[in-house]
């Protein structure tokens, strides 16, 4: 299992640290890095606060991710009852 560290860095923001394994490669210690990274969500958190998203435009994004999630769910149980 990955050994890494959440740990408050400057201001109290969570932040991601890895600790290097003895006789990791660096190549190891990025790719644990980057997998933490990617499970925390933080990309993603990165990615949307890139620009500024006004609010009429965030509440008409959640409401079509919203919609679309519900679709997937209906389309998925749909599927699983096509036994009969």
């Amino acid at each position: 299992m990955a050994s890494y560290n959440v740990k408050p860095i400057n201001d109290g923001k969570p932040g991601i640290a890895v600790v290097a394994k003895r006789g990791e490669s660096f190549e190891g210690l990025m790719r644990r890095f980057k997998r933490s990274v990617s499970k925390n969500g933080i990309m993603k958190d990165v990615q949307s606060k890139r620009f500024y998203e006004k609010p009429c435009q965030r509440r008409k994004r959640k409401k079509a991710e919203s919609i679309k999630r519900t679709n997937k769910k209906e389309s998925d149980n749909g599927r699983n009852r096509s036994g009969s």
